[in-house]
């Protein structure tokens, strides 16, 4: 008889062991780190916006409010996470210099008029920064005083762009200087090489491009790039050895996907970015890239 209460006993403290066992663990994986500091090196998710809109009509895929993206900040900074800049990945790359426990990369591309009038001042807000990345010909063309401008459509010119850096908020990429084509009706997409194009050729076309691009940054900004986007995550391999000769450490890409940064890794570095869009609300866009508040 004692034998078999006993038995019953143990069955129970082992379900009990077993149910509180998986829901602390269960508990726990609600507070991973996004840029755990693993042997295998660090995960860090990066962000990709592009356009902030107030009109309703206009949001979408790569359209979002400026309500839901304060909403984003808020959530990151409630959650303990940190944006870190290039400048900090990369001191960890080169000399194992620890990343905050929780980092992320912030990302603007295009560099909308909209990233001037409603992150640039929310950024600033929640102390976090950002990299942008102009495209060339865009900047120019919303630069010129004789050009309409009105912040559902226009970019920013070399003055607005002049002062985000300054400020520290901003850091720059490049988007390249005019290949931002959609890859329609044959044309190009981005800065990929088109199928069948010689790699010389093509090479020889990117490294133009991206030159014009640095040399106008020079003028009007007194800095060159070192970090590169692809527009629409057009990437072709043979754009890498030129992004290397040119200086580039970092390179976005579009790919949905938290990257892990090893120390002493070959650069430039290809990291993946999670796209914001409209549908989706800040805790479901965070979770699809692990981060989460737990019990917050």
């Amino acid at each position: 008889m004692k034998r078999r209460v006993y038995q019953k006993l143990s069955s129970v403290v082992l379900a009990v062991f077993l149910l509180v066992g998986c829901t602390l663990l269960d508990r726990t994986q609600l507070f991973v780190p996004a840029a755990a500091q693993l042997e295998e090196g660090v995960c860090l998710p990066v962000l990709m916006y592009h356009h902030i809109s107030e009109s309703a009509a206009r949001l979408g895929d790569y359209v979002i409010s400026p309500a839901q993206f304060e909403s984003d900040l808020s959530f990151l900074k409630q959650a303990g996470y940190q944006t870190v800049s290039s400048a900090q990945v990369l001191a960890f790359v080169k000399g194992g210099k620890a990343l905050p426990e929780k980092a992320v990369m912030i990302t603007f591309d295009d560099a909308f008029l909209s990233t001037y009038v409603y992150a640039y001042p929310l950024l600033k807000m929640y102390e976090m920064c950002a990299v942008i990345a102009p495209v060339g010909v865009y900047t120019e063309q919303f630069s010129d005083p004789n050009e309409p401008r009105h912040v559902n459509y226009a970019n920013v010119g070399w003055t607005e762009l002049s002062e985000m850096l300054e400020s520290g908020v901003f850091e720059l990429a490049s988007h390249t200087y005019h290949l931002h084509g959609d890859g329609k009706n044959g044309t190009r997409k981005g800065a990929g090489k088109m199928p069948g194009e010689d790699a010389q050729t093509y090479q020889t076309m990117l490294y133009d491009d991206l030159t014009h691009m640095n040399d106008l940054c020079a003028q009007h900004l007194n800095q060159t790039p070192t970090l590169f986007a692809y527009p629409f995550g057009a990437i072709s391999k043979e754009s890498v050895p030129v992004l290397k000769e040119l200086g580039f450490t970092l390179l976005f890409g579009c790919e949905e996907k938290v990257s892990t940064v090893r120390e002493n890794s070959e650069l430039p570095l290809i990291l993946g970015r999670f796209n914001r869009a409209h549908r989706y609300d800040t805790r479901t866009f965070f979770k699809k890239m692990g981060i989460s508040m737990g019990e917050l």
